[in-house]
């Protein structure tokens, strides 16, 4: 069953659109799952633009165990949110290179510093 629990979590962190899933312990309310959603930065693309899915808790007669909620939210995720994982996997191919932030990566790379840095921005810095 852990093993399960485990497959499905990691198949529902593997969707284009999910950002982060997290365990809801349980409290007032049942135990459950919820996603953080990425669609929200894709709104203008065509998404749904919601940030969070769920929480998809534990309840007497549909979701009786944790797998149960997993598959629920999984089964939500795909059937609600079809249309915002083309739009979040179009955005997500569009993210630009990471930066180089440090001098020693910049030396490594073969940049000057005196090249890179205009001097009157690095005077600037310096007072």
């Amino acid at each position: 069953m852990i093993s399960q629990i485990n497959d499905e979590m990691q198949s529902i962190e593997r969707m284009t659109v999910v950002g982060r899933l997290y365990f809801i312990p349980p409290g007032t309310s049942p135990a459950g799952f919820q996603a953080n959603l990425k669609c929200r930065g894709t709104r203008d693309q065509g998404s749904c633009g919601k940030k969070l899915l769920g929480p998809v808790r534990l309840n007497l007669t549909s979701r009786g165990t944790l797998l149960d909620c997993l598959k629920d939210l999984h089964r939500k995720l795909e059937t609600d949110h079809s249309k915002c994982v083309s739009c979040v996997a179009a955005d997500t191919s569009q993210e630009p290179a990471p930066m180089i932030i440090n001098s020693s990566q910049l030396r490594a790379a073969g940049f000057k510093l005196d090249k890179v840095i205009p001097p009157q921005l690095e005077a600037a810095a310096r007072r």
